[in-house]
């Protein structure tokens, strides 16, 4: 059935489509963001696919759209999204919450065996043999009057979202997976929205590890101030202080308002607050420095079952028809191998210890740990050239 198109540019036009929403119960949903000039990325198009038709909202027109993001995140309403990370941080960003329900078809489609991460255009000619034409990825959404082609662009990134989501939730339920898809929404929009997931992002800048604890503390709240900075002046946050330039005032034994005068790409006007950052931070008591995890020091057999781990991961994504990139990284595995080497428990916030993961592939993986199950190569020319066999003993205790 074709559906009707509809451009909304007047904010008189949104409660139809907010009514029309919550009356359709499941809807698809895309944005379109320009994110290279400022903080937030300035919301250029919202487009919406409902049962009958296909909506693009104009927020540069129709202003505001907390409306639309409230009803968006009602719990009557299935919100379907293909990486959905950008349309949940928009709608914390508008409302302080995210959508209630979502269905990220994208690890759907993941937890069903299709490769993961997919993009949008791959699995609509995968599951629905349409072929896509990508040529606008790298427009300005800012722009008006919007182009034909553009409009083709912004409809089609909805126009699929509601068959797949028919074919994947059927999947998903025939696999009695939809739980495990609930988790992982859930698991993605914490990491989106998590406070304490944004605060830990200054453990990403470059050569923190030369730094002493004590400049670490610098480091640390150089970074909250130039994030506070940004927000406020809705700038990118490097044209406020690049990395390397954080990183080298927190590695200064001393810096003076002369040394910060120097310092290309730097505002006058920032410089004593940089300044006073600095004094500040350098002022903090030990116990308040950021603890750096330690080094550890891996046994020498633990890449080796890392390795072997790997082989297992390829065995029960095409056993248990699931991406092998939705069940575990090598960061977890290695988590895990060292868990049974040293007889640790496997630390907090890995994938494995809880949900899905934890009661349907962590067994497996320790099995092989511990030598109560194993793998051998059954035939080498096909497909799943692998197959379980029983452990020839038990490991010691």
């Amino acid at each position: 059935m074709k559906r009707h198109e509809n451009i909304i540019s007047h904010p008189a036009d949104l409660p139809r489509l907010c009514a029309d929403i919550s009356a359709a119960g499941a809807i698809g949903l895309d944005t379109e963001f320009v994110g290279e000039q400022t903080y937030h990325p300035v919301l250029c198009l919202v487009q919406v696919a409902l049962p009958d038709q296909l909506v693009i909202v104009d927020p540069l027109k129709t202003g505001p759209l907390d409306e639309l993001w409230a009803t968006l995140a009602d719990p009557r309403v299935t919100v379907v999204c293909h990486a959905a990370r950008e349309e949940i941080r928009a709608c914390q960003l508008a409302l302080g919450r995210t959508f209630a329900r979502c269905f990220d078809v994208q690890i759907a489609a993941g937890l069903t065996g299709t490769d993961y991460p997919m993009s949008y255009a791959r699995l609509v000619q995968l599951l629905l043999e349409v072929k896509l034409t990508k040529l606008e990825t790298l427009t300005d959404w800012r722009m008006r009057p919007l182009t034909t082609r553009q409009l083709r662009y912004a409809f089609d990134d909805v126009r699929y979202l509601l068959p797949l989501h028919g074919i994947l939730h059927e999947q998903l339920h025939r696999m009695d997976r939809l739980e495990w898809l609930v988790e992982e929404c859930g698991r993605l929009a914490h990491v989106v929205t998590d406070e304490k997931v944004a605060e830990e992002r200054w453990w990403r800048l470059p050569a923190l590890g030369k730094l002493k604890p004590a400049q670490l503390a610098v480091a640390r709240e150089l970074f909250r101030w130039r994030e506070g900075r940004a927000e406020e002046l809705q700038r990118p946050v490097r044209s406020i202080m690049r990395d390397e330039t954080l990183v080298d005032l927190a590695r200064s034994d001393q810096v003076t308002m002369q040394d910060l005068a120097t310092i290309r790409g730097l505002a006058k006007r920032d410089l004593g607050p940089i300044l006073e950052v600095i004094h500040a931070a350098r002022g903090l008591p030990p116990d308040a420095w950021p603890a750096r995890q330690p080094a550890s020091v891996d046994p020498p057999q633990l890449s080796m079952l890392v390795d072997l781990l790997q082989a297992v991961v390829a065995q029960l994504s095409f056993q248990m028809r699931i991406a092998p990139g939705l069940i575990a990284t090598t960061k977890e595995l290695r988590e895990l191998a060292r868990s049974v080497v040293l007889r640790q428990e496997l630390p907090a916030g890995m994938l494995l210890g809880h949900g899905w993961r934890m009661q349907h592939l962590r067994p497996m993986l320790e099995s092989v740990l511990h030598g109560t199950q194993g793998l051998r190569v059954a035939n080498p020319r096909a497909q799943a050239p692998l197959e379980w066999l029983p452990g020839s003993k038990e490991t010691k205790k």
